[in-house]
Formats: C-alpha cells, sequence, structure tokens
C-alpha cells in the first residue's frame, strides 16, 4: 500500500482508536477496527514453534530446532522446510502472525541488547562466518 493510502486509512481514525490498536483485545488477539479496514489478528510466539491462542497439553505445536542451531547447520533448504512447517502450524492454530523463531540479540551494551537479555536463551547469537 502506498504511503499516501495508508495515511489515509489512518486519518480515518481518531486518538482513542489508534491508542487501541496498541492494545489486546484479549490475552491472544489484537483490536479490530473497521474504520481502517483492519481485522483482529492473533499473534503467537513459540519460542521455537507456534504456540496458538492457547495453553493446552491437548493441542501440541511443534519444537523444531533453536534458531542458533539452525544456523549452525548453514542448510538453506532445511530452513526454508522448517519456514513451512511453521507457516503450516500458525493456520492450522488460526494464528496470523508468528513471532518465532527469533533472530539475533547481540551481547553490545545497548538498549537493544538490554531489552534482549532476559530473552538471550530464545536468542540466537549473531552468526558466525562460514567456513
Amino acid at each position: 500500500m502506498a504511503e499516501d493510502g495508508l495515511a489515509r486509512l489512518i486519518d480515518k481514525l481518531d486518538t482513542r482508536q489508534k491508542i487501541r490498536l496498541l492494545t489486546g483485545a484479549t490475552t491472544w488477539d489484537t483490536h479490530a477496527e473497521s474504520a481502517a479496514g483492519l481485522a483482529a489478528l492473533t499473534p503467537s510466539d513459540g519460542p521455537a514453534g507456534g504456540r496458538g491462542d492457547s495453553w493446552d497439553e491437548r493441542n501440541t505445536s511443534a519444537l523444531p530446532p533453536s534458531a542458533s542451531a539452525l544456523g549452525a547447520m548453514w542448510d538453506d533448504d532445511l530452513v526454508g522446510r522448517l519456514g513451512g512447517l511453521l507457516a503450516a502450524e500458525a493456520r492450522r492454530k488460526g494464528v496470523h502472525v508468528l513471532l518465532a523463531p527469533p533472530s539475533i540479540c547481540t551481547g553490545r551494551p545497548s538498549a537493544a541488547a538490554t531489552s534482549c537479555a532476559s530473552r538471550r536463551t530464545r536468542c540466537s547469537r549473531a552468526a558466525p562466518e562460514p567456513p
């Protein structure tokens, strides 16, 4: 969508509607905003696969290798197949946005690195140079 089209959609929303888009409608779903043509979305994290909109042992999720392990394999085809698996799982669980697997949280002393500190075990490291 062109920037001018996006700006027109945003202009249709008042301040309250814009703020509401930053909050959740439920634990799992975003708010819909019909004035801008936005449907509610269900995001999900894994940390490795897609959990879906609940924690339920009867509705299990795939547990693929961590992003660090996948990166260490240098196997683009395998990572592509994993992406297909994660996409199929997201569709099966009604998920619109899959927030996994995470990619890189560097150890640099910056605001970004600090925000990643608690998630360090879920994040892959900066990619090494291939042999």
